[in-house]
């Protein structure tokens, strides 16, 4: 499987932008991470000052997953993840994403925050009923909420404005772009082809306090 990734990540003036390709080799069920690690960036006020909550985040990144034609598995997936630490566990493989592991699933101490793009169905994991979706995770592969990869555009039929779901393929090959936005506890994961405008409509908005999950610095 090869995973490219271009993405950008702004809190408050904090302006990163970086490339990667990631070529998967023929070991099964192997994972990868590509982190962004200096310097840190503050996601919340300092414990000293009066306030305790999270800044505001967005990033926005464009990725592609070609399975091999030697092996049309895709594998599990990606995610965009936030961590306060660098952390490659051998035994984060398969549906766990090289996130965490049996023990360390759900666990608090995580301090983790992901949006994956799922592309195998894992009921054990609380999958919906798709092996093409997107999900909001904080400190577990079990995601908060998710929903069918894909993208909403307003159509007009008979003088009314009228939404229509595009349901994509995130294991096509093709180039797909993801918003990711963090604000007043809501997250807004909108995707779309890569080669079209930011869809008006979010393909999941959802409420999740992050005050417990994110720390100072990650």
């Amino acid at each position: 499987m090869e995973v490219f990734i271009a993405f950008s990540l702004r809190v408050f003036s904090t302006f990163k932008r970086r490339k990667k390709l990631l070529t998967r080799d023929n070991l099964p069920f192997s994972h990868g991470q590509g982190l962004y690690t200096d310097p840190t960036i503050p996601f919340k006020a300092s414990s000293n000052t009066s306030s305790s909550s999270v800044y505001s985040f967005k990033t926005s990144f464009t990725f592609s997953i070609t399975p091999r034609k030697s092996n049309p598995n895709p594998g599990h997936g990606l995610a965009f993840i936030v961590v306060p630490t660098i952390n490659y566990d051998q035994d984060s493989t398969r549906g766990f994403l090289g996130l965490v592991n049996r023990t360390t699933n759900a666990n608090p101490k995580n301090h983790l925050f992901a949006v994956e793009f799922d592309v195998f169905q894992d009921k054990g994991f609380g999958d919906i009923n798709n092996n093409n979706h997107v999900g909001v995770n904080v400190n577990s592969v079990n995601s908060l909420v998710s929903e069918k990869a894909g993208y909403w555009i307003q159509t007009r039929t008979r003088g009314k404005n009228k939404w229509l779901f595009k349901e994509v393929k995130l294991s096509s090959g093709d180039n797909y772009k993801v918003w990711i936005e963090y604000k007043d506890g809501k997250v807004n994961v909108t995707l779309a082809p890569a080669h079209l405008k930011k869809p008006k409509m979010p393909l999941i908005e959802t409420h999740v306090d992050l005050s417990e999950v994110v720390l100072e610095t990650m």
